[in-house]
């Protein structure tokens, strides 16, 4: 991926940052956040699918919750992130959160 290829947003915070992120730190940060950008796709996909159904199983209720729990691990993934770019740290540091401390966030 190429600097041009993102969002003046995240350019404009990537610049700001570079000083205090060692570059392979931001790389990693970039690669990691493109993966779960890739994964909170994946599944909005599969949950738009679910809910094209006529009707939904009781199966298709089950994936619909673990897709729910899922996506909310991954963008608070995301935010952990960037709370510790913005903050001078290594985004590695970041971790999966437990279902049940994502579940108990205000959205």
């Amino acid at each position: 991926m190429l600097l041009r290829d993102l969002t003046t947003e995240t350019q404009r915070s990537l610049r700001e940052t570079s000083d205090k992120v060692h570059l392979s730190d931001l790389c990693v940060f970039v690669v990691n956040s493109v993966k779960e950008l890739k994964s909170i796709h994946r599944l909005a996909e599969e949950e738009h699918r679910l809910y094209s159904h006529e009707a939904l199983t009781d199966a298709d209720r089950a994936r619909l919750a673990t897709i729910n729990v899922e996506l909310d691990q991954c963008w608070d993934l995301l935010r952990q992130r960037q709370a510790l770019r913005d903050a001078g740290r290594n985004p590695a540091e970041a971790h999966v959160r437990p279902p049940e401390t994502v579940e108990g966030y205000e959205q």
